[in-house]
């Protein structure tokens, strides 16, 4: 038997849309080799393209907040 491995991680919801100061959990969902899926939202690395437009938390208890800082597009990832 192979071993299992992480084949991709999709983050929800996609493209979400905040006002500056609001918050928005999103989730990393890990899609691996067997077509299995886990729930990775506290256990991946989140960051943000554009931290001036919006940050996504790391810190534990908050991971994968996203919070609204200005208006415009942030790329946001886990890894």
């Amino acid at each position: 038997m192979l071993p299992t491995v992480l084949t991709s991680i999709a983050v929800t919801p996609v493209n979400p849309s905040l006002a500056a100061g609001r918050t928005r959990q999103l989730t990393a969902t890990g899609t691996f080799s067997d077509a299995s899926t886990q729930d990775l939202t506290a256990t991946v690395t989140w960051s943000s393209a554009s931290p001036a437009v919006a940050t996504v938390s790391n810190a534990a208890g908050s991971r994968g907040l996203a919070t609204a800082a200005t208006p415009g597009a942030a790329v946001i990832t886990a890894t």
